[in-house]
């Protein structure tokens, strides 16, 4: 089941235009989290390429809404400590991007 977050997202995320969804399953109490951005002409770098910055915001806005679905009742901050992105190739503007975010295992281990 794909559920829409809220539009518009506050802060950079809004700026970059980043989309959420949530991707449910029955068998998983947490969701996946899906991240999409279209790019724009704001996005490039000065050699007319999309800026690395944009592709980051991206995955780590997923991965962040991510971590929120999975805190305990109760809990509110945690923090990027590492974060690794390895790139294919290019993406061009009108071109729409989209990063899954697993969900995360249970601490708990059930």
């Amino acid at each position: 089941m794909r559920t829409e977050v809220p539009l518009p997202l506050p802060g950079l995320h809004g700026l970059l235009g980043i989309d959420l969804h949530e991707i449910r399953s029955a068998a998983f109490q947490l969701p996946d989290i899906e991240g999409t951005m279209m790019v724009r002409e704001e996005h490039l770098a000065s050699t007319g390429k999309l800026h690395t910055a944009a592709i980051v915001g991206l995955a780590d806005t997923a991965c962040g809404y991510g971590c929120l679905a999975a805190l305990p009742p109760g809990k509110i901050g945690f923090a990027t400590i590492e974060l690794n992105i390895n790139f294919s190739g290019a993406a061009h503007v009108g071109q729409r991007l989209a990063v899954r975010a697993p969900r995360p295992p249970n601490p708990a281990g059930t």
